[in-house]
């Protein structure tokens, strides 16, 4: 597990890319990359809502990575569960096609026994079904 200021040195650098989107597309790989290292659950969940932000504007692009996000649907911390279902809607929002193969993953989540995995699950809902009702 890495430690606290390796998490704040990671957590800086993410807010860091958050701030320029016009980079985004070149970046995705390394911000995906670093949600299978050994980060604490404050570092994974930024690094889900990021790649699901991103994912909304270069849907294509984080298209490899989605397996690695619905695989965080079973994490035992209802942080990443809430994170990772929150990534899929933004993904499912640009382009459904891609999240199709995990949608019965996806709507298991809204019997999760967490308050917020289940608000995130509603949430993704809306998103996809914006663009694709």
């Amino acid at each position: 597990m890495a430690n606290k200021n390796e998490d704040k040195e990671i957590l800086k650098e993410l807010r860091e890319i958050t701030k320029t989107k016009e980079n985004w597309g070149e970046v995705i790989d390394d911000v995906a990359n670093k949600l299978n290292e050994n980060h604490s659950v404050i570092v994974k969940a930024k690094i889900l809502w990021l790649l699901g932000e991103m994912g909304l504007n270069y849907p294509k692009q984080v298209e490899t990575y989605i397996i690695d996000i619905a695989f965080c649907l079973d994490d035992e911390h209802s942080k990443i569960r809430e994170r990772a279902v929150n990534a899929l809607g933004r993904i499912g929002r640009a382009d459904k096609n891609l999240i199709i193969p995990y949608f019965d993953k996806i709507m298991k989540m809204r019997k999760d026994q967490v308050d917020d995995v289940r608000l995130a699950f509603v949430w993704a809902c809306e998103n996809i079904a914006t663009n694709a009702p």
